[in-house]
């Protein structure tokens, strides 16, 4: 009839709001549709390619309300935790006004922005000695430049955080003033000249990020600390 809408769809337009997503990750999917008239606007969407990777995911209105209580969670989808890295996912999302109007979208596993380990290095000429804490021995009046080594994955950015929290003499007590030793931001480590034999000196190295990132059982903090010899 002339003058009467007509309810078309003319295309859909699906994202993924994360396009790479870690093992044991999650995202969600968003459809745009467009058209004329009086629509919908719903979709459903399927996996075209690596399913059997999905631990969860919200296909329909009603598979989100049933898992998640609510629709508006349709189209969200969990990776199972051993998902290989450098996997792609398919996703298509299809319109419920016009089953020929598709879209997909391809998500790809990456490996976590993570510190998988990190370690205090002694400086040529200085070695670590595991005992009950980590030992280097040092001189009186020396510097000392110790260095981190790391190890990461995905984007993780290493950076080292130095600080000295205490210096204390052969009897075991804190010093103070030009006896406590202090260090640099790159690690560089001044010994004062006066602290006898036995004096000690703990040395502590985190990641500039804090906890965030660590890697299951990577602890928050090493340390080290310097005894003085003759």
């Amino acid at each position: 009839v002339e003058g009467q809408a007509t309810n078309r769809v003319t295309s859909i337009s699906v994202r993924a709001e994360k396009t790479t997503v870690i093992p044991g990750g999650n995202t969600m999917l968003q459809t745009e549709v467009y058209g004329e008239g009086t629509l919908s606007k719903k979709v459903r969407y399927s996996c075209e390619q690596g399913e059997e990777w999905l631990k969860t995911f919200y296909k329909t209105e009603e598979e989100a309300l049933e898992g998640a209580h609510t629709e508006s969670k349709i189209g969200w989808f969990q990776l199972k935790l051993d998902t290989p890295v450098g996997t792609e996912l398919i996703f298509k999302s299809t319109s419920l006004d016009d089953e020929s109007k598709t879209d997909t979208v391809t998500v790809t596993v990456v490996e976590p922005d993570e510190l998988k380990s990190y370690e205090i290095v002694a400086p040529e000429g200085y070695e670590i000695l595991h005992e009950t804490t980590d030992v280097i021995e040092v001189q009186a009046g020396t510097k000392l430049q110790l260095s981190s080594r790391a190890e990461t994955s995905g984007n993780y950015q290493w950076k080292a955080v130095w600080s000295t929290p205490w210096t204390k003499d052969a009897a075991g007590d804190k010093t103070s003033g030009e006896l406590k030793a202090t260090i640099s931001t790159d690690g560089e480590v001044t010994v004062p000249e006066g602290l006898g034999a036995g004096s000690t000196i703990r040395i502590l190295l985190k990641p500039e990020a804090g906890d965030v990132g660590l890697a299951e059982g990577v602890p928050t903090s090493k340390a080290v600390v310097l005894r003085v010899v003759e």
